[in-house]
């Protein structure tokens, strides 16, 4: 056994890529919107509606941050527009 300095015991951590992370792989697209007036009585109803638009998977809504991240298939302007007849003062994030 040669010592050459190197410790065949070294532990190296590896990034490891968080689960549903690769949006690209599977043709999702992630849109992030701004709901100024989004409070907790109208979290359901955004959730809701938004969740019935064809090609939406997942809705996640932050009423602290007044934030909605939507994942899917559809079109960010697709996305926006819904979104904007739920809340008139929706934008992009």
């Amino acid at each position: 056994m040669s010592n050459s300095g190197y410790n065949e015991f070294f532990y190296m951590p590896q990034l490891v890529q968080e689960e549903g992370s690769s949006d690209e792989d599977d043709g999702l697209i992630t849109v992030e919107l701004r709901m100024p007036s989004l409070t907790d009585e109208c979290e359901d109803r955004v959730q809701q509606k938004l969740i019935a638009v064809d090609g939406i998977s997942t809705v996640h809504i932050d009423v602290t941050r007044q934030k909605v991240t939507v994942k899917g298939t559809v079109q960010a302007a697709t996305v926006l527009a819904k979104a904007k007849k739920i809340m008139p003062h929706t934008q992009l994030w």
